[in-house]
């Protein structure tokens, strides 16, 4: 009787062990699926993000040329009234007026 006591007790030890065991990866994944669900919605947010800008760089870029086409034309009506219209060079950062002669 004595030794089915200890047997007793050793399976109830070992099974106090894999339920603590289990309990602690148990929370360890909870811990983990909030990291993930928080990875994704941070991911998710950046992703809206990019998009708002990726939006507002094509509105932009809609608009320059927009505005280059018209600025082309302008100076292709002034060279047909043959008006003395100043060559630029250079970037916008530093443009250089070159008056023609």
């Amino acid at each position: 009787m004595r030794r089915f006591k200890k047997r007793v007790n050793r399976f109830a030890r070992e099974l106090s062990q894999w339920r603590d065991q289990a309990n602690a990866e148990s929370e360890l994944r909870r811990r983990a699926e909030a990291e993930i669900n928080q990875a994704t919605t941070a991911n998710q947010r950046l992703q809206q993000e990019v998009q708002k800008h990726v939006t507002i760089a094509e509105y932009f870029k809609n608009r320059t040329v927009k505005y280059s086409e018209g600025v082309k034309r302008m100076l292709s009506v002034l060279e047909e009234l043959n008006f003395d219209i100043p060559h630029i060079q250079g970037d916008f950062n530093e443009v250089e007026i070159v008056l023609s002669d």
